[in-house]
């Protein structure tokens, strides 16, 4: 696949979900952004939930060998023998623990409006269930532009699928979407008082996060700081946007957290 025409096509699927959310979420009554009393101190509790995540990031990538290894013996033992479902339901073991600990401290922090990380409407469930049919279309399209093969790793709604679904949904989905969305953009928005500026800020610290992933996980090597603050402005993925989009307009956690999971758990059925 063409690097710079890859490029161009995720900006410009980026753009044209954004302005879906925008469309259909058209006419809607806005519900209040959680307020934050003490916003000085916030930022400082924020900086701490955030090296945190980092730092485990960082904790598990550079430390993958062992990792590894301890989730073979677990497939094995299991009886598992798709290394994708052993690698995921592995990762989940590892990391679930603290993706618990970092959405439940974002929860306790979110007194005034906590209704946004649990709760969802019916017109949210409709939009997430056109984002998944439009998503999966753009990408059967992408596969046939770029002449990318469709391979199922495994079947969709096998059990194996289904425990892959709802461990993806609590440790990249819901705690992902409840740090970088739910609490950090109403956070950037009372001191920026710009959404614009809001939603690129918590973009950039989401995408500053998976740096690690992309330069261990696939092999980018280290990489020159001025790189480094680009990928974060500018991502080779730029989905933080649209997430971000889908949580201002719908005000809520979950709409996301849904999307952002599939994504990881079904675009392996359709790349």
């Amino acid at each position: 696949m063409n690097v710079d025409k890859s490029i161009i096509w995720n900006y410009a699927v980026g753009l044209f979900l954004c302005l879906m959310v925008i469309l259909m979420t058209r006419g809607q009554r806005s519900r209040p952004l959680p307020v934050f009393p003490h916003k000085i101190r916030e930022i400082g509790f924020a900086v701490a939930i955030l090296l945190i995540d980092a730092g485990i990031l960082l904790l598990v990538w550079t430390h993958l060998h062992f990792i590894m290894r301890a989730i073979a013996l677990l497939g094995h033992k299991l009886g598992l023998s798709n290394p994708e479902v052993v690698l995921k339901l592995g990762n989940a073991l590892f990391v679930l623990p603290i993706s618990l600990f970092i959405f439940f401290m974002c929860f306790w922090r979110l007194k005034s409006n906590r209704k946004t990380l649990v709760s969802m409407t019916w017109k949210d469930g409709i939009i997430v269930i056109v984002f998944l049919g439009v998503t999966t279309a753009i990408a059967f399209l992408r596969n046939q532009i770029f002449g990318l093969p469709n391979t199922n790793l495994f079947p969709p709604f096998s059990l194996a699928s289904i425990l892959v679904f709802v461990f993806q949904f609590f440790i990249n989905g819901w705690q992902e979407e409840t740090l970088y969305r739910g609490y950090l953009v109403p956070l950037m928005l009372s001191f920026l008082r710009s959404p614009f500026l809001s939603l690129w800020f918590a973009s950039i610290f989401f995408d500053a996060s998976h740096i690690i992933s992309f330069i261990y996980g696939f092999q980018f090597g280290p990489i020159a700081w001025w790189q480094y603050i680009l990928f974060c402005i500018f991502p080779f993925q730029p989905t933080g946007w649209v997430f971000g989009v889908l949580y201002y307009r719908t005000r809520r956690v979950l709409p996301g957290a849904l999307y952002h999971t599939y994504l990881l758990w079904g675009f392996p059925f359709v790349r």
